[in-house]
């Protein structure tokens, strides 16, 4: 019977069972390669057989819960988009139909305007007038295309039509 002494089950582990490892490796490590290797060529086959029907379910999963979510910067959208096509860019002009002057040399009624996120720059619109909004939105239709400064910027451009 063994012994349920600490000292003597520490021996057990750190002195003879590496002294008994060593002496019967020579039997055992070939034994337990081959074992290791079929078991690694069976979750290969396994695999095989499962990665595709997981990937087709993890890829739906994924496209229901993220429907509608616009896509992050840089990626480019692989299903066509469910959402209605963007209405053309409101030109920016005036009451009587000419294009602001102080707009007409390129520069944007927002400072610094390249440099903010999308997030600033919907909130700043509030604070145009429709027609500077409808010069942030040509701009943004012609440079980066972002969905949320081209809708908010055309909903404050089309009070002047209004």
């Amino acid at each position: 019977m063994r012994s349920t002494n600490p000292v003597d089950l520490a021996a057990d582990l750190f002195v003879f069972a590496p002294i008994g490892f060593v002496m019967e490796a020579g039997k055992v490590v070939p034994t337990l390669v081959d074992r290791g290797r079929k078991e690694v060529s069976n979750a290969r086959i396994i695999g095989s057989f499962v990665t595709p029907i997981l990937r087709k379910k993890a890829q739906s999963v994924l496209r229901e819960r993220f429907a509608g979510t616009p896509r992050p910067p840089g990626r480019k959208q692989t299903t066509p988009p469910t959402t209605t096509p963007t209405p053309p860019p409101v030109p920016p002009v005036e009451a009587d139909g000419n294009v602001p002057p102080s707009y007409s040399d390129g520069s944007l009624p927002i400072d610094g305007y390249d440099q903010l996120p999308s997030s600033t720059i919907v909130e700043l619109l509030d604070r145009l007038t429709p027609v500077e909004c409808s010069v942030v939105a040509a701009y943004e239709a012609q440079n980066r295309k972002r969905r949320t400064i081209l809708t908010r910027a055309r909903q404050r451009a089309a009070k002047t039509r209004s």
